[in-house]
């Protein structure tokens, strides 16, 4: 249901953007950073859990405070290794062997922006929506196959950013996000980026 919700939010927000470009209410962007996925590396000998990230979004001004959000997120790859000896693996792998696994996560967002103007020239923002997100792991095991595994969750999504405008059209953003993933992991990007203004 909650994915239904989404889908439909999405057109919705596709269809307002599209019959706002003649009314210079909508906007769209890109933005590139940092992510710290959230991985379990509690029982992990090595972990890297940091990679670089992108997104392109695009939204539609409601009124001057408030505007709805739609964006595509790729958090990067991170990786960690840990013994096969203390994982379901044991059984195939060469003894001692010790295996690694690589995730990569991606997904769409929406968001509902609350925008406060400082000045003329300096804004700030915060956000409250909700994340697909879909996880894709491979793991990499010494003497025998290497198994592959994709699942998809819904979590919250907060942040807060400030923004700088250069010209009428064009606004430098800066913004941190948290991804809320349960069972005290959390996911935190870092982006800065650009959004033209129609």
């Amino acid at each position: 249901m909650l994915m239904k919700n989404l889908s439909l939010a999405t057109l919705v927000l596709t269809a307002l953007t599209a019959h706002s470009f003649a009314s210079a209410q909508a906007y769209t962007g890109a933005a590139i950073g940092r992510s710290e996925q959230a991985i379990n590396c509690s029982f992990a000998i090595t972990c890297d859990s940091k990679s670089n990230n992108f997104k392109v979004f695009g939204g539609y001004n409601i009124d001057k405070n408030f505007s709805v959000e739609l964006t595509y997120f790729s958090l990067g790859s991170a990786s960690y290794s840990f013994p096969a000896s203390v994982s379901a693996f044991s059984a195939v792998a060469t003894p001692g062997a010790m295996v690694t696994s690589k995730v990569k996560q991606s997904g769409l967002s929406l968001a509902a922006i609350y925008k406060l103007e400082f000045n003329e020239t300096f804004g700030g923002f915060a956000k409250l929506g909700i994340a697909n997100v879909k996880e894709e792991r491979t793991f990499y095991i010494p003497g025998a196959a290497n198994p592959d595994s994709s699942s998809s969750f819904n979590k919250a999504l907060v942040g807060l950013g400030l923004t700088y405008k250069l010209a009428p059209d064009w606004t430098l953003r800066a913004e941190a996000e948290k991804l809320d993933f349960g069972k005290g992991l959390k996911g935190t990007n870092f982006n800065i980026g650009a959004q033209y203004n129609f």
